[in-house]
């Protein structure tokens, strides 16, 4: 370690601690965003150490990748924001106008032949996310569900002084 910034508490835009290395800059790693510093950021030193001498993460934190935030790209001259997220495996996903979607689609696929790339459909990305074991509303809940009927258990506290069931 070369260096350690400490500042004041941040917090991200959607509230989440922002964990992981960051893209386009070798060997940055960030661990940020933990609303109440050490009190909730108890761990990650380890987790993050963990990571960078293994080279993968002890286990899967992809909701708070520091690359999860957009960025604005051009392929082929057509705007596009691309976002590092996906709802199976850590993907792209890309927005952009809809009359560039042909353009961009065969520019995609051009560029990707060397690494085998290949369309794939709609139920192959469902397969990703039910092995990831992420819920869909209208699949795994619906407002018949409740949270132990989905498998998210460790969301749920029983014993509260108050009458909240939920």
């Amino acid at each position: 370690i070369i260096n350690i910034v400490s500042g004041p508490i941040t917090y991200s835009p959607d509230i989440l601690p922002m964990v992981g290395p960051h893209q386009g800059v070798q060997n940055y790693w960030v661990a940020i965003g933990f609303g109440y510093g050490i009190i909730h950021a108890g761990g990650i030193g380890k987790f993050l150490s963990d990571w960078i001498m293994l080279g993968e993460p002890p286990f899967d934190l992809i909701e708070l990748d520091p690359n999860r935030y957009g960025k604005w790209t051009t392929t082929q001259y057509i705007p596009v924001t691309a976002i590092r997220i996906s709802y199976g495996e850590l993907g792209w996903e890309l927005y952009h106008n809809r009359q560039d979607s042909s353009t961009l689609y065969r520019a995609l696929m051009q560029a990707g032949q060397e690494e085998g790339i290949d369309n794939f459909g709609t139920y192959a990305m469902n397969a990703l996310r039910l092995e990831k074991g992420f819920r869909a509303w209208g699949a795994e809940m619906n407002c018949d569900t409740n949270p132990l009927e989905a498998g998210l258990e460790y969301f749920v506290k029983l014993n509260k002084p108050a009458d909240f069931i939920g």
